[in-house]
């Protein structure tokens, strides 16, 4: 499948928190609905709203699924997002400020589960890291966008 609204790699210094246990880590995955056809953002989304119009310049913003796990580092917590993709978020290192994480996307193609991301991210601590641009749905050009926090 092309990528055609091409894949943008994004962080926003968006605070959401801290833990203080270095071992279990609180992963925050959301899955976003960015789209041309009207200004609606989600009430949750607020607080970033501004980064993603910025960075992704669409004008509405829609939360489609918010998945929040505990880990520990070095293990993987799984969202669906909807639309066949899927983010596996895993915590690597952690020092006061910044963590380190594996993020890989993917989705469903026939039987296949096809990687759209494989990447290995440092960033602040409790900040949201900004990824997406692939077409969320075959009937429209809204396209998804994923936000990935450790605290």
């Amino acid at each position: 499948m092309c990528l055609a609204a091409g894949v943008w790699l994004v962080w926003t210094a968006v605070a959401v928190g801290r833990a203080d246990d270095p071992r279990s880590q609180t992963v925050t995955i959301l899955a976003i609905r960015a789209t041309r056809s009207n200004k609606e953002v989600s009430p949750e989304l607020r607080s970033i709203a501004k980064a993603l119009r910025r960075q992704f310049r669409y004008t509405g913003y829609k939360l489609v699924r918010r998945h929040v796990a505990r880990t520990n580092m070095g293990k993987a917590t799984t969202a669906d997002l909807g639309q066949g993709f899927k983010a596996a978020v895993t915590p690597l290192k952690r020092d006061k400020s910044r963590v380190e994480l594996r993020l890989k996307v993917t989705q469903r193609e026939g039987r296949k589960d096809k990687t759209r991301l494989d990447t290995t991210v440092k960033l602040p601590a409790g900040r949201y890291y900004l990824v997406g641009g692939w077409k969320y749905a075959p009937d429209s050009d809204d396209v998804l966008i994923v936000a990935v926090a450790v605290r």
